[in-house]
């Protein structure tokens, strides 16, 4: 698990147990959909980029779909404003991580809008008992998010720069 206690304030951010999953998932994609020939192509590349970047929002929202519980979305605004305790105070000294991850977390509590969640006579016994569950969860949203981003300056990138990106699967890789 990547947690990490800063002051007494917890901050769960992502390591690389979900890579393999989810870098297989657009592998397999990819290859599915395109082969294994390498894409020089900018306009074809800019399509696989996009359409990456689709399956990877649809599993993003499906994972938030699949929590209801409204103490995990008071967990993630905790761990939400605890970034920002932490920035605010100098104690976090990576902008960028700060800035990607607080975005993922507003993103998975402006997707709970649309969720009819359960409530609890007690949320703080509820995430007590449910915070490994909780952290694997916002771990993996945050991975997802991440890769999600990367995927987007990836457009970015190929729209400025054509032929700057090329895309193959080799071994069932994505590279």
């Amino acid at each position: 698990m990547a947690i990490h206690i800063i002051d007494n304030l917890l901050l769960v951010t992502y390591d690389d147990s979900c890579q393999e999953k989810y870098w297989t998932l657009l592998s397999s994609f990819v290859e599915k959909s395109y082969g294994t020939t390498e894409i020089t192509d900018s306009i074809l590349i800019q399509e696989i980029l996009k359409e990456s970047f689709k399956l990877l929002e649809n599993t993003f929202i499906e994972l938030i779909k699949s929590q209801f519980k409204a103490s995990f979305y008071l967990f993630v605004y905790n761990i939400h404003e605890n970034y920002s305790e932490l920035y605010v105070n100098g104690k976090f000294k990576d902008n960028a991580l700060f800035t990607i991850s607080r975005r993922i977390l507003t993103l998975i509590l402006e997707q709970s809008c649309g969720i009819e969640l359960k409530s609890s006579v007690n949320y703080e016994n509820e995430i007590n008992k449910n915070k490994d569950e909780y952290i694997k969860l916002i771990e993996e949203l945050l991975h997802i998010g991440h890769l999600a981003i990367e995927l987007s300056q990836n457009v970015e990138q190929n729209q400025l720069f054509p032929k700057s990106l090329k895309i193959k699967v080799e071994n069932k890789i994505l590279g």
